[in-house]
């Protein structure tokens, strides 16, 4: 690391207020980027062949310095705090006012900006912008390898839409990197994974015609796989690093009355959300093997998901509460304590049903 190597700031992810997407991701253009092409090629390599630590790091800080380039080809105004308030309290259909104003808190803390309709630019601005500095430190990262596999799946298919700019960029210069960065940028990747996951969930299910978009569901299990992946990157540092560090500030970011949960993340709500309705309209319709074998594959990955959570709690605060339940014991005198990884084992009892409801019926 050079002397004059200065701390890397944390980019601004620019969403749509609703999580929703813009036509343009379904299109496939006439000449691929270079962050999917260049992309493509390390996942063929890992997923057939071994490749040294030493080459692999060096081949994602390339890859994410490609993606830096690429992302300067578009536009990329950042909506400000204000804006992006304003278009979270009118995009935040069902929610509470309370719940409300966490989501924006929460936003606010990771770095996430939202505007009523995102457009292709700002979109393809943004998941570049996210996977450049994802990939650079993930670079060096302590992460397996399946986990890896999982991010670069997930970055191929969410850069599959964007046609090629040529960019006349520099490259970008390397800072000094840490837990913070890495926590932050983690959940940026896991917005944009869910973000797209979401988007192929919508769009599985026609209830009019009564029928099911397989291929969808596989399309979508990709992304939950890669939001899943995303949460140990973004932990891939020590339980002391997170309890002095990290949980700190995040607790502080958070109310006297309410801290930070899932349902505080917006776009794992909406992707939460968006499975469960799945769930719902499966079980009234005529499904055939391929039908039933999608299904099997997206609530797999689901139950999956939530079993990574309880691990990476685990290895993050051991039996310690969520924040959310700390507010709980705090306000409640009496209250009993209830670990974290308690409460995510019950979420995962509550996935298999869905998986239980169409798989062996």
């Amino acid at each position: 690391m050079s002397s004059n190597a200065v701390a890397w700031r944390l980019p601004v992810l620019t969403l749509d207020a609703e999580a929703n997407l813009p036509r343009h991701v379904e299109a496939q253009p006439d000449e691929m980027g270079a962050t999917y092409l260049a992309g493509t090629h390390l996942l063929d390599r890992l997923t057939s062949s071994l490749v040294p630590n030493a080459e692999l790091s060096e081949i994602l800080r390339e890859l994410g310095a490609k993606a830096a380039a690429e992302s300067t080809a578009w536009e990329g105004a950042d909506p400000s705090r204000a804006e992006s308030a304003r278009a979270t309290r009118s995009g935040s259909p069902g929610l509470r006012a309370s719940e409300i104003d966490e989501r924006i808190r929460y936003d606010a803390f990771f770095g996430i900006r939202r505007v009523a309709s995102i457009s292709p630019e700002s979109l393809a601005h943004s998941v570049l912008m996210t996977v450049s500095m994802s990939l650079l430190d993930l670079a060096d990262a302590q992460v397996g390898h399946a986990e890896v596999v999982a991010i670069l799946r997930g970055v191929v298919v969410a850069t599959a839409w964007i046609p090629y700019r040529r960019s006349n960029a520099v490259p970008v210069p390397l800072g000094a990197m840490d837990c913070q960065f890495r926590f932050r940028v983690g959940h940026l990747l896991f917005a944009v994974m869910a973000n797209f996951g979401a988007h192929h969930l919508r769009l599985a299910i026609d209830e009019v015609a009564g029928t099911i978009d397989a291929s969808r569901l596989l399309t979508a299990a990709t992304f939950v796989r890669a939001s899943t992946a995303a949460m140990w990157f973004s932990t891939a540092f020590s339980s002391s690093s997170y309890s002095l560090t990290v949980r700190p500030p995040m607790d502080a970011a958070s109310t006297r009355d309410h801290g930070f949960s899932g349902l505080d993340n917006y776009d794992f709500r909406v992707m939460r959300e968006a499975w469960e309705r799945v769930a719902d309209v499966a079980q009234t319709l005529d499904l055939d093997e391929e039908d039933r074998e999608a299904l099997s594959v997206l609530f797999e990955t689901v139950i999956e998901d939530n079993e990574h959570h309880a691990l990476i709690a685990s290895a993050m605060v051991g039996l310690q509460p969520s924040l959310k339940h700390e507010r709980v014991m705090a306000n409640l005198p009496g209250a009993v304590k209830f670990a974290a990884v308690a409460a995510l084992r019950l979420n995962t009892d509550e996935r298999r049903e869905l998986f239980v409801r169409f798989v062996t019926n």
